[in-house]
């Protein structure tokens, strides 16, 4: 439920907010560099890595990816997948985030 609320927030935030369509984002490959949280204990608590990729453009970006969806057992230095939106690439989605946004648009 917490997930499904948590993708639905992030859908409603892109439509809102006139982001362009997510049905063109790239996927790209980065590589952890980093990890944190939001700070909050229990209720509220969510973590990210911090994910460094070279855009569709070429250039070098760091991005968030959110932790508490798809990739939780990931460790600094590894690898993983991931869809961006152009226009604000410090802002990464797993698969399952990208097809509920989809599904919503």
């Amino acid at each position: 439920m917490k997930r499904v609320l948590t993708i639905m927030l992030i859908a409603a935030a892109m439509a809102g907010c006139k982001h362009e369509d997510h049905l063109k984002w790239p996927k790209a490959k980065g590589v952890i560099v980093g990890d944190g949280s939001n700070g909050r204990l229990g209720k509220g608590y969510s973590s990210y890595f911090d994910v460094k990729f070279i855009g569709a453009d070429g250039k070098e970006y760091t991005g968030q990816y959110s932790a508490e969806t798809t990739f939780t057992s990931k460790e600094i230095g590894d690898s993983l997948e991931f869809y961006y939106e152009p226009s604000h690439p410090k802002n990464l989605y797993d698969e399952d985030t990208y097809d509920q946004m989809q599904r919503q648009n």
